[in-house]
Formats: C-alpha cells, structure tokens, sequence
C-alpha cells in the first residue's frame, strides 16, 4: 500500500510541476499587461491622439486646404472644327478651320475665389481648436468623476469592512447567548445595506471607466490614480485669444471675401479663339486669326440679390459675433459666482467637517466597546461621519467641474 501510495504521489509531481512552470509563464504576461495608471494630462494627450471625432475634425481643415488649388477654376479649352462655303481662300475653295477657344474669367475674381478658400480653411482650423477644447474638456469631466466614485468606493470598502466584522460579532455574540436577536438583525441588516451601496458605487466606477474611454477610445478602460483629485484652480476669461470668438472673427473675415467675391462677379469674362484655315486645292495657304472679345453681364439681378445676401451675412456674423462676446463674458461671471458658494463648502470642511467625521470615528467605536452606546447607536453615528466625509467628495466634484466649465468655456 506504501509504495502504491508513493507511486501516485510521483504520478501526480509532473502534473503540478507542469502547472507551475505554465504559472510561471504566465506571471510575467499579467503584470505586464498591467494598465499603466493616467494621469489628467496623460488622459487629455491620449484622447487627442487617438479620439476619432477629432480625427474627422481634422480631415475637414485638410479637406478645405486641398480646395484651395480648386479657387483657379479655369473652363474647359474648347477644340472646334469649322468648315463654311462662304470662307473661300483665294485660290476660290472654301477652308476648313481648326481652332481652339477660351473663356476666362476676369483675373482678380480667381485671387478673390482663393481669398475665399483660404479663409474656409482658416474657419475649419478655429473650428478644430473648438472641437479640441471639446474634448478637452469632456475628458476632464469624465476624469473627475471617475476619481470621485473612486475615492467613494474606498469609503464604503472601509464602512463595509467595519460593519462586516460587527455582522460577524453580533452573530457569535448571539449564538452564545451574550447578545439579543435584535442586535444581531440589526447589525445584518446594516452590513447588507452598507455592503449593496459598496458594490453600486464599484458600478460607478466601471460606468466612469466607460464614459471616460468614450474620449479617449483606448483598446483597454482607462485607469488613473486611486488617490484623491485635488482642488483644480480657475482660469481667467481670455476675451481676445479665445477660441470661440477668434471663430466669430474668422467667420467675420470670411463674410468680407465672399461679399469682394459677388462684386468681382460683376467683371465681364475674357473670351479668345486662335484659329487656322486651309484647304485641299492648287495654291493653298494656311490662314491663321485671332478672335478676342468681353463677356459682359447684361442682366445683374442675379448678382445684385448676391451682393445684397453678402451684406447681409455680413451683419448677421457681427451680431452674432457680439452676442458671442457678451453671453461668454455672462456664462463666466455666472459660474464664478457659483463657484465662489461650493468654495464655502469646502472651506467648511476644512475647517470643522473633516475634524468632525474624524472624531466621530473614533469617539463612536470607543464609546461602543466601552458598553456607553448600542449597537444600533453605534452606526448611527458611524453613518453619520461617511456621510459628511462622502457629501465633502461630491461638493468637491461639483467643484472642480465648474472650475472645468470655466477654463473650457465655449458659450
């Protein structure tokens, strides 16, 4: 029987030897497929590298840019063959004409159709730089918020810690008789309760992960730093470098070239024909010609509502561009304001809420294993020190985005 014994034990060896070396393969695969935690700035240059609706936003400045050869929209040269019995040379048979015609318009209308172009392509370049400051400040947001139900889900892991070993106490306590059934549900039912907001908030932070790979579109979820998003500071209002308004004051610059652009349609094209004729008979000669000639609008209604459409995107862009102005300076002033009333929460905190949920801690645990207070007192007390501790990370959420909306803001 013992050497039965020790014969399945050497039949098994190779079995688990083969499991740790296969274990040992794949130790060194896991830790480096470890995520690599990101930053706030990390998480902002990842989005804008790999964020495919600032990709598209991009391809539309490279779209405008390729137009720009496109202004110089020459028409098609024109080969004609002609033959007439009137047209006869002077050895009496009539010609037989080849010839090519042109028509082009006047030269300053091309540098006025490029003018146009080019301040298409400049209007997409401000509207990229919007869409950049776009997801900038998605990301941010997503970036906050994931770091809130973060540093919640440590809350609740540290409550539900604590009232897991009070569930366990109440229930040995219990069985020997030291404790009655009410104090035992109880303090079930507390850590049931505790233990469910435990894994709601592990949901936050999977739906975070979610929103905040949304921007960044990485193969993997993001992770960024467990430890807790410190206060971010205001930016002041730039009302002359912002990108909103250089937006309105490019599309401003624009309205100016395509109002030039319906004037210079008012200039008569430019029409010539160069030419040769000859003929089969005795004595032919080869007659060359010239023909050149304007093309002159006789009717301007067309271009004369142009003009007036021209004037009047002109002054829409300069009152929207006014209003753009004004509603900026408001939204900014609006959100200091509010910003100024979640400051005072935080001050708050730091000067007697944070010292209060501390003492609650300890003072509450002291008092219960000392007999002064119940079970049921116990966490009330408890609940309430995670309650002003949970309540300061969401006014501190609600903070740092308005600080987000301000140094993004768009309108």
């Amino acid at each position: 029987l013992v050497e039965a014994s020790s014969e399945k034990k050497r039949k098994k060896l190779p079995k688990a030897a083969g499991l740790l070396a296969i274990l040992g393969l794949l130790i060194p695969s896991i830790s480096n497929g470890q995520q690599q935690t990101l930053s706030l700035d990390e998480a902002i240059s990842l989005a804008l590298q790999n964020n495919n609706q600032l990709k598209a936003s991009k391809f539309e400045v490279d779209r405008s840019r390729n137009l720009i050869g496109a202004s110089i929209d020459i028409d098609k040269t024109q080969v004609y063959y002609g033959f007439d019995q009137n047209n006869i040379a002077v050895n009496n048979a009539p010609l037989h004409v080849l010839g090519l015609s042109q028509s082009l318009k006047f030269p300053t209308v091309y540098h006025a159709q490029k003018k146009v172009q080019q301040g298409e392509v400049s209007l997409a370049e401000q509207q990229y730089k919007l869409d950049e400051r776009m997801v900038k400040l998605e990301v941010s947001r997503a970036f906050v918020e994931l770091s809130n139900a973060q540093q919640l889900v440590n809350q609740y892991a540290e409550l539900d810690s604590i009232f897991s070993q009070f569930a366990n106490g109440a229930q040995l306590k219990f069985d020997l008789g030291e404790s009655n059934e009410l104090e035992q549900l109880t303090a079930q039912a507390k850590y049931r309760e505790v233990h469910l907001k435990w894994n709601q908030q592990k949901e936050n932070v999977a739906g975070a992960q979610l929103k905040l790979n949304r921007w960044i579109q990485s193969d993997s979820l993001p992770s960024i730093s467990t430890q807790q998003l410190e206060q971010l500071q205001p930016l002041p209002l730039d009302t002359i470098q912002h990108p909103a308004l250089r937006y309105y004051a490019q599309m401003q610059l624009l309205s100016d070239q395509q109002l030039k652009l319906a004037r210079q349609q008012l200039l008569p094209d430019i029409q010539f024909d160069v030419f040769q004729g000859t003929n089969a008979a005795a004595n032919a000669r080869i007659y060359s010609g010239v023909q050149a000639g304007l093309a002159i609008p006789l009717w301007f209604g067309s271009q004369r509502s142009q003009i007036k459409a021209a004037k009047t995107q002109q002054q829409f862009i300069v009152a929207q561009s006014e209003d753009q102005q004004r509603q900026l300076i408001s939204r900014y002033q609006m959100l200091l304001t509010e910003l100024e009333k979640q400051q005072q929460a935080l001050v708050n905190y730091n000067a007697s809420g944070e010292k209060l949920a501390d003492k609650l801690l300890s003072s509450s645990e002291l008092a219960y294993r000392n007999g002064e207070i119940d079970f049921l007192q116990y966490a009330q007390l408890l609940e309430q020190a995670i309650t002003i501790k949970t309540q300061h990370l969401n006014d501190l959420l609600q903070y740092n985005q308005t600080v987000l909306d301000i140094n993004y803001i768009t309108n």
